[in-house]
């Protein structure tokens, strides 16, 4: 038997249709036979996927896709068993990816860089995910520009930075940092750049 419990979800509406599922609460599923599946949305449903992977009760997890979507109604979403992201690799036809791109042309695939000088766009994860998994937002920040100023510390390499308060960015290289963590949930880095008129190699 499949269950699930959302009955507002409009996503999970057409899915459940397509498989029969059968609504029941979540406190009355989870009396039921571990053999009975169950899905829903959200990673605000944490205690919900970590009460099914301790029970072993089987579960789909279903979330908006990342690529396709810069739309308001989204098209894409993705359906994970057992867990909230796909973490194996594996070999598939490109049939589905050029159907996506059809409807989204700047997924199309251009060239890989021939050097590393390009940008690094540094996204943080949002409020859900740092829950989910127990992420201190400000201290992932902090060790991600960190990890890249050890890069740079052992390749002597110097990076393109923009100044805050200038409109347009130059070559630099860091001659020194430190990171603290004054209090909770808020870390600080410190560094001297100096400006460097030939990239360094």
């Amino acid at each position: 038997m499949h269950y699930y419990f959302d009955g507002e979800d409009q996503i999970l509406q057409h899915w459940n249709q397509g498989l029969g599922s059968h609504y029941l609460p979540y406190e009355e599923i989870k009396k039921t036979s571990l053999d009975n599946t169950v899905s829903f949305r959200s990673l605000a449903k944490r205690k919900i996927i970590r009460d099914c992977k301790q029970s072993g009760r089987t579960f789909y997890y279903i979330d908006t896709g990342y690529v396709g979507n810069l739309i308001k109604t989204k098209l894409y979403h993705r359906v994970v068993k057992n867990d909230v992201q796909h973490s194996t690799v594996f070999d598939a036809p490109d049939d589905r990816w050029r159907k996506i791109q059809s409807r989204s042309p700047e997924l199309e695939f251009v060239e890989w860089r021939k050097n590393h000088k390009g940008k690094i766009l540094l996204v943080t994860p949002s409020e859900k995910p740092c829950k989910f998994y127990n992420i201190d937002r400000d201290r992932w920040v902090a060790d991600t520009i960190e990890t890249f100023l050890d890069a740079r510390a052992n390749d002597s390499d110097s990076f393109t930075f923009t100044p805050p308060g200038e409109s347009s960015s130059s070559e630099f290289v860091c001659e020194g940092w430190s990171k603290s963590i004054p209090f909770n949930n808020r870390a600080t880095i410190q560094a001297t750049f100096r400006q460097v008129f030939e990239p360094a190699s």
